[in-house]
């Protein structure tokens, strides 16, 4: 074959190709049928009504994974945009960029966790004052402007998982509790308000259950299993852990399981993903304290889509908190898995 025909035929292969991958975009332009544009970034049919953000702790952690996909589901049924943005561990200077980012984009509103009050009220304000609705997911700064909170009553996550500690202890529990971004320093009400409910929850029990340490998780799985080992290594007087956040769970529970001290530590988690699950239903984890973070995600677009609509939403939209052991974790996998 000439160079010349190696050629010629390398041109009708790209001209071929260029037809394909522009029937493929017409088609999606032109599609009925909602779809993402990426793994971040979804919006209803043809055109949107409204942009909004959603500003999450963690791209990496299931909980928000569930929270995106109730924001995704809003954001269908609203017929709006939603992007997702965050970064992939715990980091506030990050998060609180790209809440910046959102405000200068002049979106139609946004959602944001807030690791930080001190830090995140001023920028919130901003927003508030370009026009911009804010409602806080999941934790609040209830001293900023913004418009409304979705998410868990914190005292009430708390109250559970201390219930679920003397439970697992029979009433006599030397307690770790890991709490994912906290800054002591920080005034972090939603954080505060856990250890609140959790004290005030097992006060009355006839035993005693006292929270010995509390450790701060922060850079992803491996963080909460290196707490996990210094906890376990250091303090040998702790006989339960407590964790606020399904991935510091996980990181625990793998801990636990390398050291050979299942059974003898006591492991408190968060989340209800089949991971979860599973060391529940194999009496690794005693038990979970489950949110519905698809429900925060969908109410959290909604909310805003009433903002924008109507101009008003309930100041405080909440989720249902419960307590998932080994009599109820079978049923809860089932109903994962039909999701």
């Amino acid at each position: 074959m000439t160079s010349n025909n190696k050629h010629y035929i390398l041109l009708i292969s790209l001209l071929l190709a260029l037809v394909i991958i522009t029937v493929v975009f017409i088609s999606t332009l032109n599609q009925d049928d909602p779809a993402p544009l990426d793994d971040n970034f979804a919006q209803s049919v043809k055109k949107p009504d409204y942009h909004f953000a959603v500003i999450t702790p963690s791209s990496y952690d299931p909980f928000w994974s569930d929270v995106k996909k109730g924001a995704f589901k809003a954001a269908r049924e609203f017929n709006v945009a939603v992007e997702f943005n965050g970064p992939r561990f715990s980091n506030l200077e990050e998060e609180l960029q790209y809440l910046n980012i959102a405000i200068a984009s002049n979106l139609d509103g946004i959602a944001t966790h807030v690791p930080d009050e001190t830090m995140f009220t001023p920028v919130i304000n901003d927003a508030v004052s370009r026009d911009i609705p804010v409602v806080t997911i999941e934790s609040d700064a209830k001293h900023s402007k913004r418009l409304a909170y979705i998410g868990n009553n914190n005292y009430e996550v708390g109250s559970v998982g201390g219930k679920l500690a003397a439970e697992a202890s029979g009433g006599n529990a030397k307690v770790a509790v890991i709490l994912n971004g906290y800054n002591p320093e920080a005034g972090d009400v939603s954080q505060n308000l856990r250890i609140t409910g959790f004290k005030d929850a097992v006060k009355d029990y006839k035993g005693k259950v006292d929270i010995e340490v509390i450790r701060i998780s922060g850079m992803g799985l491996f963080s909460a299993s290196e707490i996990a080992n210094e906890l376990i290594t250091n303090n040998p007087q702790i006989n339960t852990i407590f964790c606020t956040n399904p991935r510091d769970t996980l990181g625990v529970t793998q801990m636990v399981v390398d050291l050979n001290k299942v059974g003898q530590i006591k492991i408190i988690g968060y989340g209800s993903d089949t991971e979860i699950l599973r060391y529940i239903e194999k009496n690794v984890i005693f038990g979970s304290v489950v949110s519905d973070p698809q429900d925060m995600g969908y109410k959290a677009i909604r909310s805003l889509y009433e903002l924008k609509t109507t101009k008003r939403t309930s100041a405080y939209v909440g989720t249902e908190v419960y307590a998932v052991t080994k009599a109820n974790a079978g049923t809860l996998i089932i109903e994962e898995s039909n999701k």
